[in-house]
């Protein structure tokens, strides 16, 4: 077999207006279409608070065609309270199958890159720009939304790390 990549349609579902293919659906297409390849995570970092995988698709000679990474940390969102390492690990597969071309139907994004974030989320975002006395209307514009709502998980995490870098207006 070929390293040629193949554009056959796959299923996928609409979340948020974008189309997307579920991790499962490539996975299943690769194995049917690939069987002599191998797709594999390997844990760049595993802890209580946060997962990083690297997955890897390698042809049958063992050379890597295609690679993913993903990070998750725990009890961020409601599946990470406890599923933290599993989702890194699935959603890095899922990027190196994405970038292997499979399952590309709006992007190489993961589904949980694309949910918009929940409200334990808004309330520990809005927590923090008030401990670091951060205009809420300027961080809207930073990221080009209009609310809180809006804002998707890796625009989330952005706000989260770029809140935590300023220093507190309490701490005077």
């Amino acid at each position: 077999m070929s390293n040629k990549i193949k554009f056959t349609p796959i299923p996928s579902t609409s979340i948020k207006g974008k189309e997307y293919t579920e991790v499962k659906d490539r996975v299943v297409y690769f194995r049917n279409e690939y069987p002599k390849y191998s797709l594999v995570a390997i844990p760049v970092t595993l802890d209580e608070k946060v997962a990083i995988f690297r997955a890897e698709v390698t042809d049958e000679q063992g050379k890597v065609i295609s690679n993913g990474y993903a990070m998750e940390t725990a009890n961020n969102g409601m599946v990470n309270k406890t599923n933290h390492i599993e989702n890194a690990e699935t959603s890095a597969k899922g990027r190196a199958l994405g970038f292997l071309g499979i399952g590309i139907v709006g992007g190489i994004a993961t589904v949980e890159d694309i949910k918009t974030i929940d409200d334990e989320q808004i309330e520990e975002l809005q927590e923090l720009m008030k401990q670091k006395g951060s205009d809420k209307m300027a961080l809207l514009s930073h990221f080009k939304i209009s609310t809180l709502k809006e804002m998707d998980r890796n625009m989330y995490i952005t706000a989260i790390e770029m809140l935590n870098k300023k220093k507190s207006v309490k701490n005077g």
